[in-house]
């Protein structure tokens, strides 16, 4: 079954993405050339970031919506709120439409004031 997906999505220029715990070539598979074929294609090992990576995570995302996040405030946010990825990235949502609408650089007194609402 999986195998005939992968080939009709082939088929028809698609792309499938597929995750597990292991690469490819350090699993299992009931028909090897599925498992080859898994294997060849392009590969992605995903983890957490550190502090310092998911501060400059928050950093580019918000420069690339034309924010700029002060190395202090990124700090601050990360001591007082949950450090995953996405509370990070909702929280910089936020704050960034109530600083586009106030005209206000993300500071902290800023963030504080608006956090409070």
């Amino acid at each position: 079954m999986l195998f005939g997906l992968l080939r009709e999505i082939q088929e028809r220029q698609g792309q499938l993405v597929v995750a597990a715990k292991a690469p490819p070539a350090l699993l299992s598979w009931a028909l090897p050339d599925l498992g080859s074929r898994f294997t060849a294609a392009a590969i992605f090992q995903l983890r957490e970031l550190d502090e310092s990576e998911q501060r400059e995570a928050l950093q580019l995302r918000a420069r690339l919506r034309g924010v700029e996040l002060p190395d202090e405030t990124s700090r601050w946010l990360q001591r007082r709120f949950p450090r995953d990825m996405r509370t990070l990235y909702e929280l910089l949502d936020t704050l960034d439409e109530a600083a586009l609408i106030a005209q206000r650089r993300l500071t902290i007194p800023f963030i504080r004031s608006v956090l409070k609402e």
